[in-house]
């Protein structure tokens, strides 16, 4: 008898203390789960063991696991948003204006014979070179080179001693100076028969201008000072020249200005995954104001549209499982602002539900917005609008999908997945589960608690018809919080106690986890008559068990 009332003690003791620990893990006050006062005898003790509890916000409940979205609330009205954002850009090649290797070559014969009598004698050579752009539209003004390397050699068969000066009145250094390269010749002799100098000169940082004052496109103007330093005895004849050969290569532009002609670029295909979706299964969810921002960032100097290849809101779970995004008639294409000399121009289309069917997009449950564009730059050709464009110039297109929280739902299906830690069924009979819920949210709740394994297969559902019955359609009905203009006034509580056997507890504390289903449903909300989601709402869910213990 003496050790059996040790060991009876040392059971109590144990359950007693894991008792505590729950208690203390769950943060539980002595009243926590205010079941009636405890009876016991000598013999079957009963504990109150917390299973749940917990004080959700909207956050928790629908956007905890949405890595995506990004929650705002109006500081004014407190009322709850969620904002997905989406960006792409056309990459740094995607109007690639290509500036082919340049070559030229120009000969300089004297208009007469040189005398052979010393002196000196100078001769200009204008010429104007054209800049081949391999056949396309590009019309060049202007070229600001982060890289070009010109390289002239000239050569010389004149029987006399040459200086010349090299000068590219329109190529500028940074200190706007025009480029200056010097040549001095030897003359042409018998073991010299061709002298030559080559000279190269690196342009980063030049500015390239083409217009020739601003009468011409894709030219380059050179002056060429040519001074004979004539070498008495020798003559010259008509077979005597100079020759200038010449190459610009390895040409990259920082800023451009001119004509890149009508081009396409394409931008990245993106989709931007809603989260907030996740945990819905169906039903139907309504949101008033709903709203898409579209913004079409541009730092090409130069006119452009927009077309839509793809906007379209996807979500598997529905048949068919895309809906098309539509847009406002001014959007197809949407013309662009564009810098008219530097900097970035942006372009904003705000789509709601009086110019597009983003509400519906949003009642669709979308999980991933998908969208591409195109960008036509020079739609109408050559204008008066001449181009510019940078090394660091592109298109970007930001996609922003705005859902503040005012509006209803029927029949919307939410599950929610919470661990489980449930030890020593042997020692407890049967029992009570309590759930008691406190509603701030103004909708009304019909719960559903299944018990599931480490794989998630169900193992036993808290409301049933039939003993046994797994998922059925019973539930605990949480009342919506009483509002006024569709904000909450009061909380509802409410309290529920759920008869269960020890078979079924010991099918339960097998479980890993408890998946809380919830139908969700604003009573008397409609598309008139809706009802806000504000930061300051909370719903208190705490479950309970009150056992007996066995005690042999």
């Amino acid at each position: 008898m003496y050790l059996n009332f040790i060991l009876m003690k040392k059971r109590i003791q144990k359950l007693l203390l894991i008792s505590l620990g729950l208690l203390i893990i769950n943060s539980c006050t002595d009243d926590y789960f205010e079941f009636d006062k405890i009876n016991t005898d000598e013999w079957r003790p009963e504990l109150a063991i917390p299973l749940v509890n917990s004080k959700l916000s909207l956050n928790d409940i629908i956007i905890k696991e949405d890595k995506n979205g990004i929650i705002n609330t109006d500081p004014n009205t407190g009322l709850l948003e969620v904002v997905y954002e989406g960006r792409v850009f056309t990459t740094n090649d995607s109007l690639a204006i290509d500036l082919p290797n340049q070559q030229f070559e120009e000969n300089f014969s004297s208009p007469s014979p040189l005398p052979p009598t010393g002196g000196t004698i100078a001769q200009t050579m204008p010429i104007l070179l054209d800049f081949d752009i391999g056949g396309s539209d590009l019309e060049i003004d202007s070229l600001l080179l982060k890289s070009g390397l010109l390289k002239l050699t000239v050569e010389n068969t004149f029987e006399h001693n040459i200086d010349i000066v090299a000068r590219y009145p329109t190529i500028l250094d940074r200190q706007k100076n025009p480029l200056v390269v010097n040549y001095s010749l030897p003359a042409s002799s018998p073991s010299q028969p061709i002298p030559s100098v080559p000279r190269e000169t690196d342009l980063t940082g030049y500015t390239m201008d083409m217009t020739n004052g601003g009468s011409t496109i894709n030219k380059i103007p050179i002056v060429f000072e040519i001074t004979f330093n004539l070498i008495q005895g020798n003559s010259s004849t008509s077979n005597d020249k100079l020759r200038f050969v010449g190459r610009i290569e390895n040409m990259d532009f920082k800023r451009f200005n001119g004509y890149v002609g009508m081009k396409d670029l394409k931008l990245d295909q993106d989709s931007i995954n809603v989260g907030l979706f996740k945990n819905f299964k169906n039903g139907t969810f309504f949101l008033s104001n709903p709203f898409m921002e579209i913004t079409v960032s541009n730092s090409f100097g130069m006119p452009a549209n927009m077309n839509f290849n793809n906007l379209e809101a996807i979500n598997p779970n529905k048949t068919p499982s895309s809906m098309g995004i539509i847009l406002p008639p001014e959007a197809k294409p949407l013309p662009l602002e564009f810098p008219k000399k530097d900097g970035v121009a942006k372009k904003k289309l705000e789509l709601d539900a009086n110019n597009s069917n983003i509400d519906d997009v949003v009642s669709f449950l979308v999980k991933d917005i998908a969208y591409d564009a195109t960008v036509n730059v020079n739609p109408n050709g050559k204008t008066a609008d001449r181009n510019f464009l940078t090394d660091t110039s592109k298109i970007g297109l930001d996609v922003f999908l705005r859902m503040p929280f005012e509006g209803f739902a029927t029949g919307f299906l939410l599950r929610d997945t919470i661990g489980l830690g449930f030890e020593n069924s042997d020692d407890i009979a049967n029992g009570i589960i309590r759930v008691t819920t406190e509603n701030g949210f103004p909708i009304s709740a019909e719960f559903q608690v299944v018990f599931v394994d480490a794989e998630f297969n169900p193992i036993d559902s808290l409301y049933i018809n039939n003993p046994g019955t797994i998922g059925s359609n019973d539930r605990f009905v949480v009342p919506p919080a009483i509002t006024s203009n569709g904000v909450t006034v009061a909380n509802s509580v409410a309290t529920d106690d759920s008869p269960i056997s020890s078979e079924r507890l010991k099918k339960i504390a097998q479980g890993e986890h408890i998946i809380l289903e919830a139908v969700l449903n604003t009573d008397g909300a409609s598309q008139n008559n809706t009802v806000k989601f504000l930061d300051s709402y909370r719903i208190s869910v705490s479950i309970g068990l009150k056992a007996a213990i066995l005690i042999e």
